[in-house]
């Protein structure tokens, strides 16, 4: 991000800026309260004249619009591979059983997150699971 002489931020695009129509305008705002206005210099915006507002507001409202769709099309995989009964999400790396089957043979935290090079963090939210 830079600032000029005539107290422009650039940035490169707006859709890279906010994610919400909310968002963009309450920083356009935010930004025009300071005296500064905001340039996306690979879409020719500018939002010290009308035209560049309004163009910025169109270009939030559909950046809006793709990032719910993303967030439609990645559900609907997550529930498509759910019900195929294909895992999602990252595989675990720590072995929750042997965790706690060495915290109950009488080992100290310590001893476990040693053993199984854990962290301390991740001893507790293991062992204190139900």
């Amino acid at each position: 991000l830079l600032t000029d002489a005539d107290n422009r931020l650039s940035i490169t695009q707006i859709d890279r800026l906010a994610r919400s129509i909310r968002d963009l305008a309450n920083l356009v705002a935010d930004l025009k309260a300071r005296g500064v206005a905001l340039k996306a210099l690979d879409q020719n915006i500018d939002t010290s004249t009308p035209a560049g507002r309004a163009f910025c507001s169109m270009l939030g409202i559909f950046a809006e619009f793709e990032r719910e769709m993303i967030r439609e099309r990645q559900a609907s995989g997550i529930a498509k591979a759910k019900a195929d009964g294909r895992a999602t999400g990252r595989p675990a790396t720590i072995d929750a059983e042997q965790i706690r089957a060495l915290k109950a043979s009488g080992m100290s935290a310590a001893e476990v997150m040693a053993q199984t090079g854990i962290s301390r963090a991740s001893f507790y939210r293991v062992s204190e699971a139900p």
